[in-house]
């Protein structure tokens, strides 16, 4: 859909749909009421500017977009995604930011601006959209677990870190970072190295429930007896833990051999290690032999029955 004569389409902070603004002349201090300020819009696509519009203003600190114009004295500096950002007290230099970080770094129209934003200034804490790491500091990981890694390229990491190269979008060297030691079965991700023999395996779609596991991949016999050896994908093995039955399973547990990891919950609930079963008989007292719905071929497993 178009906006009608005398508006003007700007980009909202969700990206998918665009907001028709009232047309206006950003020479003209009046053009806008009251809550509103004359600011250019820019095509996202095309990076051309296509007009401007009276766009309601948000505070500092606040989201923005666009559609929604930072009061004078702030700018809406841009997340990854250029058509949102965040309201930034301007600055043209440190001593303009109490306890922050003047840095710079593109706007919602795609100009270069500088804003002051909080800053990090310990190793290893995360760095999210708009956080700025301290000096010898640097900000990296893949989405949703970027943290501020020491640089190493002058001088060792500690003894908890091992100091590695990253690299670019074109596998070029760019930096060497301290990456935090992490021990069998704790939790890891992108920035992290998992102790020798071991590889960081993603359990479930969140990086939350990534974990250190040992890998068996050319060989089977680094599992304990407790452990057993199976795939992560086409080309890598780690050691799962054995669970016995009605004991908990999924993630890095395993059911033991000839074990079914099922829920009786219609919504899906918590996976349990449950026994196959054709009939009642095959079960032990109170459960019951229960038809699993869901898949091209649910099994029947033995689970406990309901009662009045």
């Amino acid at each position: 859909d178009r906006c009608e004569k005398g508006s003007v389409c700007a980009p909202t902070a969700l990206g998918i749909a665009g907001r028709c603004l009232k047309s206006c002349d950003p020479k003209n201090a009046n053009a806008c009421g009251d809550s509103q300020r004359c600011v250019t819009i820019v095509s996202p696509a095309f990076r051309e500017e296509v007009g401007s519009g009276c766009a309601a203003t948000v505070q500092t600190g606040f989201p923005c977009s666009q559609a929604q114009a930072c009061l004078p004295g702030s700018v809406c500096m841009a997340y990854a995604s250029s058509s949102s950002g965040i309201c930034r007290k301007t600055c043209t230099g440190q001593p303009d930011c109490k306890g922050q970080w003047c840095y710079s770094k593109a706007s919602v129209q795609g100009k270069n601006v500088t804003g002051c934003a909080p800053f990090v200034n310990q190793p290893d804490l995360r760095c999210p959209n708009q956080t700025v790491c301290g000096e010898g500091l640097n900000c990296f990981g893949s989405v949703g677990s970027k943290r501020c890694l020491t640089n190493c390229k002058s001088k060792p990491c500690p003894s908890t870190h091992t100091c590695r190269e990253t690299r670019d979008s074109r596998g070029n060297v760019n930096n060497k970072l301290c990456f935090r030691n992490v021990k069998a079965g704790e939790p890891c991700d992108s920035t992290t190295v998992c102790e020798k023999n071991h590889k960081c395996v993603l359990l479930a779609s969140s990086p939350l429930w990534a974990r250190c596991m040992k890998d068996c991949t050319t060989e089977t016999k680094a599992c304990s007896a407790q452990q057993i050896c199976d795939s992560v994908n086409s080309s890598t093995k780690v050691c799962y833990q054995i669970v016995k039955e009605n004991q908990r399973c999924g993630g890095e547990l395993r059911c033991d051999k000839g074990l079914v990891c099922a829920s009786t919950h219609p919504a899906g609930g918590p996976k349990h290690c449950q026994k196959p079963c054709q009939t009642d008989s095959d079960c032990s007292a109170p459960q019951t032999c229960q038809q699993l719905t869901g898949g091209s071929k649910p099994p029947k497993i033995c689970a406990p029955g309901c009662s009045n």
